[in-house]
């Protein structure tokens, strides 16, 4: 007797969007370290990755800024669809949009202009204040709780590495960035592999939550 598999609504667009939030995620630290043999003049120990924007092919390190910020983007569209509705959840692709935003715009506007420093800042705070939301919204998630310890190390690793990086001195400021910069890459390659195994929210666990919250109000 053959078993009949129900694909939730939206699984497909789930997957799609967790590839390219997974790909669009890695552009960034690639270039990074191409761009170590492309300008060996700049030091990665103390000058920072935005700074590659202003030597040779700085265009082309631009365009990898803007591939990072289309990277939570997606993952905003695709929580969407993979995560049971509710406050938290809408506050996180809120957020994660924030943040795409602001990557984006960090590499729209370069190294020593104003409006790049006020976009790397949005980043920055979007960044911090997703992943505690996150841990909130996978702990509350039985197909996300395997992360949310994960999550948790991660946004206070960030409470305190992200400031250090504002504040490090120019000796160190580049491996200080970059201290900041790859576990909330890595963390959040692991999202997006787990959101591609998972898919949609299955439409049993949509209906039970709708169904609490109606109960609530």
């Amino acid at each position: 007797m053959e078993t009949l598999k129900v694909t939730p609504p939206g699984f497909p667009m789930v997957k799609t969007l967790a590839i390219v939030a997974f790909v669009t995620n890695l552009v960034q630290p690639a270039l990074n370290v191409a761009f170590v043999f492309i300008q060996p003049e700049r030091s990665p120990l103390t000058e920072f990755n935005s700074d590659y924007a202003l030597g040779r092919l700085g265009w082309l390190w631009q365009l990898g800024a803007v591939a990072a910020g289309i990277s939570p983007l997606a993952g905003a569209a695709s929580f969407r669809l993979s995560l049971a509705p509710g406050k938290r959840v809408r506050l996180l692709v809120g957020l994660l949009t924030v943040t795409g935003l602001g990557v984006i715009g960090t590499g729209l506007f370069i190294s020593g202009d104003p409006l790049h420093d006020v976009f790397g800042l949005l980043a920055l705070a979007g960044i911090v204040i997703s992943t505690f939301v996150a841990r909130g919204v996978f702990a509350r998630d039985s197909r996300w709780q395997p992360l949310a310890r994960l999550t948790r190390w991660i946004a206070w690793y960030n409470v305190f590495i992200l400031p250090a990086m504002i504040v490090a001195p120019l000796s160190v400021a580049g491996l200080v960035e970059r201290a900041a910069v790859l576990p909330f890459l890595f963390w959040w390659a692991l999202v997006f592999w787990r959101m591609y195994k998972l898919g949609s929210v299955p439409p049993g666990l949509q209906a039970s939550h709708e169904s609490v919250q109606q109960s609530v109000r």
